[in-house]
């Protein structure tokens, strides 16, 4: 059967993923495992996430994400979910009210310590695919996770974060080695940085 030039070109992407995804699952088979020691650190440097982890639950607002930069830039100094949902509306934009939970189990530790500096009701944006859903917490509840399971978590975790890192360090390192090997015809040649003039010599008295 006769293959045409958009299914070549499928069937060639469906092998490039393949490939990455192999080469990922490569890497994180070398990443090492983190020990009982490190895991039990990182679960004692997060409280929020283990000891003291917390469950929010929410009043959300669900919108498409905004090609338009001027809309985030609208939205930057709202502080209430009312506030989200006029804007939204000024501009015509759909909108979707829900209740839902969040999990600090499942965020980066980075944002959860933001979200717990937040005043009470200010809203925070969390991005879902090619939608935004602002969210106002309406109460916090606190859902220890500890023992086995919360070791079992942070070593995932903390593998994950090492094999994320390490891919992106080969991927850099290729990125790198390929732009040494590409040549350039003459007329297509990068500038050179142009070097600086020497300063003029001082007159003489």
């Amino acid at each position: 059967m006769a293959k045409t030039p958009e299914f070549a070109q499928q069937e060639k992407a469906m092998h490039e993923a393949l490939l990455v995804r192999s080469w990922q699952a490569q890497i994180a088979k070398l990443t090492p495992e983190p020990s009982k020691v490190e895991a039990d650190k990182f679960i004692a440097e997060h409280p929020d996430m283990y000891a003291a982890r917390k469950v929010w639950v929410v009043d959300q607002l669900s919108f498409p994400r905004p090609t338009d930069p001027s809309l985030a830039e609208a939205m930057r100094p709202l502080t209430t979910l009312e506030d989200v949902a006029a804007l939204l509306a000024s501009r015509n934009i759909p909108s979707r009210r829900a209740e839902g939970e969040i999990d600090a189990l499942g965020l980066d530790p980075r944002f959860t310590a933001q979200i717990i500096k937040l005043p009470p009701g200010e809203v925070f944006v969390v991005p879902n695919g090619n939608v935004l859903v602002a969210n106002r917490i309406r109460e916090t509840r606190v859902v220890p996770l500890t023992g086995d399971q919360a070791v079992r978590h942070a070593t995932a975790l903390l593998k994950n974060q090492r094999t994320r890192e390490a891919i992106q360090r080969q991927f850099s390192s290729v990125v790198a080695a390929s732009k040494k090997e590409i040549k350039y015809a003459k007329a297509y040649e990068p500038q050179q940085p142009k070097k600086a003039a020497a300063p003029a010599a001082a007159p003489k008295k």
